[in-house]
């Protein structure tokens, strides 16, 4: 009796998971990038930009140009404060006072605080943006993990219904019977059949040692390639 043998490797339904799931990565990992790179310009420490995989050196530099970042602000800032406490305390003739002195103190600690307040903002965003990737990817896994299941379950099924069917023993010879549906070897080779001939694959695997309707062609939503050997 002939072998009909199942290969899920070329099942069309994997085949697209698959290339779903690629493009799903690739799309998540540029996006992920492109975030990245946003996240670490708006904040403008070359450490982070430089800490990013991907980033181009003309990118790094064009970022660390930008006079708007959050850390340059800061540092205005905190340049104008100082001003601000010199002149208020040399006119009152307190430039060398202990008073200026804990103000200027002052001042150096809330630019710290700002600049650990910058950090911890990036470093949150770069979270959230791992986690985004890490839940495409996961999406993309499951997709495909549930089309090779799916592709798995329908072979079982087709086991259950025909004695000596095997699966993953491809013989890629075969005319097409229906879109998706490909018979090669043994007695079904050079024979065509139309879309939802039941009767005639019915037939020409009963001549093939098969007693059993192929109920499956019927049933089946998705494309499938069966072969004989």
């Amino acid at each position: 009796m002939a072998e009909l043998a199942i290969n899920i490797g070329t099942d069309p339904a994997v085949v697209q998971a698959q290339a779903n799931a690629r493009r799903i990565r690739t799309l998540a990992q540029e996006s992920a990038l492109r975030r990245q790179i946003e996240v670490a310009s708006s904040l403008g420490d070359e450490g982070v930009l430089s800490a990013i995989d991907g980033i181009s050196q003309e990118q790094i530099q064009a970022a660390l140009a930008n006079p708007f970042t959050t850390l340059k602000d800061i540092a205005s800032s905190a340049r104008k404060d100082r001003r601000g406490i010199d002149e208020g305390r040399s006119q009152q003739g307190l430039f060398f006072s202990s008073t200026r002195a804990n103000d200027l103190a002052s001042s150096a600690e809330n630019q710290q605080r700002d600049r650990q307040s910058a950090f911890a903002g990036a470093q949150s965003a770069f979270a959230g943006i791992n986690d985004d990737l890490e839940e495409a990817k996961l999406f993309a896994d499951d997709s495909l993990e549930n089309a090779t299941f799916n592709a798995q379950d329908d072979q079982s099924n087709l086991i259950g219904q025909y004695p000596g069917i095997v699966g993953d023993d491809v013989n890629t010879s075969g005319t097409e019977v229906d879109p998706g549906f490909t018979f090669g070897g043994g007695r079904l080779k050079g024979q065509n059949f139309k879309r939802g001939d039941l009767a005639g694959v019915t037939s020409a695997l009963t001549a093939a040692g098969y007693q059993k309707p192929l109920k499956y062609l019927n049933e089946g939503t998705r494309r499938r390639e069966f072969f004989l050997q």
